[in-house]
């Protein structure tokens, strides 16, 4: 049975996991993943951490050195991975849109909230004070909301704006031609967001940390917004310059700010609603992400297919065709292939099917083969220059369902 390491367990992931995970051996830590706790995934096949976790280069390393094989994030966001220290040693996948409603629907009562003064009306109500001088809303209605990310969570908050009669204006970098076509009908897409910042009067983000996103909402970009705008953000943190957030907030140049992601500067903002990362908080959500990640574990455990991975293209084959399936991490460069198969050959193995798929210096490929290897096939590939981890499956190890 394959042993899955668990970090920065919670009662609800011992609930979900424990549903789909029966086929693994998985072993709970309340303990964060850092380079420091690395230590501890000797022996395990796997490990499933969060965004919390800090996974830096030593970090990986550990892991690699101590037989790790896939990391596994239980969440859409992987900003707190070195992915380029875990190129050609472990894959790393991930869960995304594994909750675009819980994250739009939060999104959404978070603004009702705040545009209905729903908090203040609730306090003053629990000391007995029924006055409601000072709370008087604005109708969401007619008002002009931008998208910025128009993903499956961007998407799904863009029709429940749409749903209250709002102006939708979107933006996204990333948006391929036929998703521009299916949303210009609905909405505004524009091209820069210099098009977008003074028109609205909500502006919502959704996109990923990245190097050309993080830090993107500054001083310039807010200076651009209209006055009195209301900015939400269930991305990430690390997507706004908070300090200048902070002072358009001081200013009344930002009406109020929302975020699902409390840190020491953004809790004591003035005019700002700070919550602890609630957003994917739902049992459907939870459920969701139980599921993905158990799959995503074992389609690379049993199978060696990797799907939703950030380090890795999609290199999928499948359930195992013939006896049996090798797995090989590798550098990018020429004649890999040609030296692999030569192996095989010599070896008198078939190539029953195969793919080899790169991204930057390093590629995976996925061999099946139709008759029976020796386990020290594997000490031969990895003997290639430029491979750095070979596996071989067994195709009666290969578990379809979970």
């Amino acid at each position: 049975m394959k042993k899955i390491a668990f970090f920065d367990t919670k009662p609800y992931d011992r609930t979900y996991f424990d549903k789909y995970g029966k086929n693994y051996e998985i072993t709970y830590f309340e303990e964060k993943l850092n380079h420091h706790t690395a230590k501890i995934t000797e022996g395990f096949d796997g490990v499933c951490a969060f965004v919390n976790s800090n996974i830096n280069k030593m970090a990986i390393e550990r892991m690699h050195e101590r037989g790790v094989q896939i990391l596994a994030m239980r969440c859409a966001g992987f900003s707190n991975v070195d992915i380029a220290a875990a190129a050609g040693k472990l894959a790393v996948v991930r869960v995304p849109a594994y909750s675009p409603h819980a994250v739009a629907e939060h999104a959404l009562a978070l603004l009702l909230a705040l545009n209905r003064r729903i908090y203040r009306a609730y306090i003053r109500t629990r000391d007995f004070n029924f006055n409601i001088n000072g709370l008087t809303g604005i109708d969401l209605y007619g008002k002009t909301a931008g998208i910025i990310g128009t993903g499956k969570i961007g998407r799904t908050f863009i029709d429940l704006c749409r749903g209250l009669g709002m102006k939708v204006i979107g933006y996204d970098p990333f948006l391929s031609v036929k998703a521009a076509h299916s949303l210009s009908n609905t909405i505004d897409i524009v091209d820069a967001l210099k098009d977008l910042y003074p028109c609205c009067d909500y502006i919502s983000i959704h996109v990923p940390v990245m190097d050309d996103t993080k830090g993107m909402i500054d001083a310039e970009a807010i200076a651009q917004m209209k006055d009195g705008v209301v900015f939400l953000n269930f991305a990430r943190d690390l997507l706004v310059k908070e300090e200048a957030m902070a002072a358009a907030l001081e200013s009344g140049k930002v009406h109020r700010y929302v975020s699902d992601f409390a840190n020491p500067v953004s809790a004591n903002m003035k005019n700002a609603i700070i919550l602890p990362h609630l957003a994917a908080s739902t049992a459907e959500s939870e459920d969701n992400c139980a599921v993905m990640a158990v799959r995503e574990l074992m389609n690379y455990l049993e199978a060696g297919n990797i799907v939703n991975s950030v380090n890795f293209p999609r290199t999928d084959l499948g359930p195992i065709r013939g006896t049996g399936r090798i797995s090989i991490f590798h550098k990018n460069i020429p004649n890999m292939i040609g030296q692999i198969t030569a192996i095989l050959y010599e070896n008198g193995i078939n190539i029953e099917n195969m793919t080899d798929k790169s991204r930057g210096e390093y590629a995976y490929g996925l061999i099946d083969v139709d008759c029976e290897f020796s386990a020290d096939l594997a000490d031969k590939i990895r003997a290639i220059d430029g491979v750095s981890r070979v596996r071989l499956i067994e195709a009666k190890n290969f578990c379809k369902k979970f």
